[in-house]
């Protein structure tokens, strides 16, 4: 038998097979008991399905926006807003780089990001809306690599897709927006 720290028991210190034992009891307790440690965590996500482990998004909003500085031409921004599930908001960056705008009874969210000014490098998309939207699908690719047996090999694969998706993505938005300047907002649909 191990012998116990000198600072006692707690949920960290547990070994392994023990703290299984407890998260098995406890099934409705999972988000909280992932904050504990990385350990709990990684013991935590062989107990949920795949499903259960991405992030669940209802619906992606991009909205033009055109705004003009002391009678100067109008400069495009975009703004992206996202729903997501109430019980998910500490872990998605609430706070520092988007905000809740709105809150729905069945408990999801609505977050939205800052403001991006949309400027053109030798015909291509804006960089700050290109970072925006690879910072949310990294989001996904990092809890799949948490969470996931799979080799390196298969996640570089999936990055290069990623990359190519987000920069033809970006392209497209532009082609849009340059197109549609008025439009209400582009959705897209995750789920």
């Amino acid at each position: 038998m191990e012998d116990l720290p000198d600072e006692g028991i707690n949920l960290d210190s547990l070994p392994p097979d023990i703290a299984r034992v407890i998260i098995r009891m406890e099934p409705e307790s999972h988000l909280n008991m992932r904050l504990i440690s990385r350990m709990c965590n990684n013991l935590v996500l062989e107990f949920r399905p795949l499903s259960a482990r991405l992030i669940p998004l209802e619906r992606i909003n991009f909205y033009p926006v055109n705004s003009t500085h002391q009678g100067k031409e109008e400069e495009k921004h975009i703004q992206m807003s996202a729903i997501v599930p109430h019980k998910i908001e500490k872990y998605i960056g609430v706070g520092e780089w988007l905000t809740v705008s709105k809150r729905y009874n069945d408990g999801s969210i609505e977050v939205e990001s800052r403001t991006h000014r949309m400027t053109r490098f030798g015909g291509k998309f804006s960089l700050s809306i290109l970072m925006a939207i690879a910072y949310v699908l990294a989001a996904f690719v990092v809890k799949m690599m948490h969470s996931s047996e799979e080799p390196l090999h298969s996640f570089l694969l999936s990055g290069l897709f990623i990359t190519i998706l987000i920069l033809s993505l970006g392209i497209a938005l532009k082609r849009w927006v340059d197109r549609f300047p008025q439009s209400a907002a582009l959705d897209t649909f995750a789920n």
